[in-house]
């Protein structure tokens, strides 16, 4: 899976984007229920920053049972946006995006 680097605004500095939105995506909110795992638990959970790279309905890659590639055919295939400083965190040598990380 590719990171794509952004620069996140005056938040956490180590933060991603993963490609599900169910907030303000009515497709995705629409799924919720049936696809996220922890939909009816009572948790407080984050540091997700956005949605993206480039998708935001991305259900089979985010929450699926089998090893999908991202469907985002933007920005060389990324399948999440990293900040740059969790960039740094995860040892890549620089902000492009070729880059890669696994699950």
């Amino acid at each position: 899976m590719v990171a794509w680097v952004y620069a996140p605004r005056r938040e956490n500095p180590f933060c991603l984007d993963l490609p599900f939105d169910d907030i303000n995506v009515p497709r995705a909110f629409a799924m919720r229920g049936s696809v996220v795992p922890w939909a009816d638990e009572p948790e407080c959970y984050s540091q997700i920053h956005d949605a993206g790279a480039a998708l935001y309905d991305d259900v089979a890659y985010v929450f699926g049972d089998d090893d999908v590639c991202p469907a985002n055919t933007l920005h060389n295939g990324a399948g999440l946006d990293v900040s740059p400083a969790l960039n740094g965190c995860l040892g890549f040598e620089s902000l492009n995006a070729a880059d890669r990380v696994s699950r």
